[in-house]
């Protein structure tokens, strides 16, 4: 009977002792904050640091990027749009900037003016195709914008007005080899990057075929006798020969980077 009572007043006296160092534990409440990760304490791995170094951050394992989900982009100015407002660089601070740049010039308000007249004519031209049939009309109206953008002023001055004349034009087009040939159409629309797109179009151009040729040659062997004829035999080879053929299009689209050159058809002497 003393044993278990020497036991309940050990437990109530354990239970009842001052907190000491080893058995304090602090709440969540006043714990510090963790340190940053040891990788992002590297300016070579901080991807907004002028010291950034993208191959050793691409060979460090556990590097997330700051937007993991962004899909890949093909040039500089799609990626300004992922950065910060508050960096100079990012997109948002460019449009900040435009806002405040002064106003615009004499020239530039002649090329506007140029650029809302021949509009004005391209979309009378949309509204007539329309009014010829609902086929059509929205990529009518779509590629003639795409046009008076493109051909206000400059080098594509000569492709806006034979879009605006609905003129034919001849191009010359190219493949790796050289020159492929030439297309003669209705120009109906055209880019900055010289992508054209023709209409009734008929074409001339070369097409490369391997063909198989027959050639003797001396016959293999002794040599022939006094007075015997040479005796010969027919060997075969592969070789290319060039045939040049002609096509009818409805419609066609060229790229800019097969065109060698672009002319008014008929040519004006």
């Amino acid at each position: 009977m003393q044993c278990t009572d020497a036991r309940q007043i050990a437990k109530i006296a354990s239970q009842q002792a001052p907190l000491t160092a080893d058995r304090w534990q602090p709440s969540k409440e006043q714990l510090p904050p963790p340190p940053p990760p040891p990788l992002l304490q590297d300016p070579a791995l901080d991807f907004l640091s002028p010291q950034f170094d993208a191959l050793r951050a691409l060979r460090t394992q556990g590097l997330a990027p700051p937007e993991p989900d962004a899909p890949p982009l093909d040039n500089i100015t799609k990626c300004r749009r992922l950065l910060p407002a508050e960096l100079p660089e990012s997109h948002a601070a460019a449009l900040a900037r435009r806002r405040r740049a002064a106003p615009p010039s004499e020239d530039g308000l002649a090329r506007a003016a140029r650029s809302r007249q021949l509009s004005s004519g391209a979309r009378a031209k949309s509204r007539g195709a329309a009014d010829a049939g609902p086929t059509g009309s929205n990529t009518i109206l779509t590629l003639a914008r795409i046009a008076v953008c493109a051909g206000a002023a400059g080098p594509l001055a000569l492709l806006g007005r034979c879009f605006a004349e609905c003129s034919r034009v001849r191009v010359v087009t190219r493949h790796a080899r050289g020159v492929r040939g030439a297309a003669t159409g209705e120009l109906r629309g055209f880019d900055h990057l010289m992508n054209l797109v023709l209409a009734d179009v008929e074409e001339h151009y070369l097409v490369r075929l391997r063909v198989v040729r027959a050639k003797l040659r001396l016959a293999c062997g002794p040599p022939p006798e006094d007075g015997a004829p040479p005796e010969f035999e027919e060997v075969q080879r592969m070789g290319w020969r060039q045939e040049r053929r002609t096509r009818r299009l409805a419609q066609v689209v060229l790229r800019g980077d097969s065109i060698v050159l672009i002319a008014r058809w008929p040519v004006v002497t």
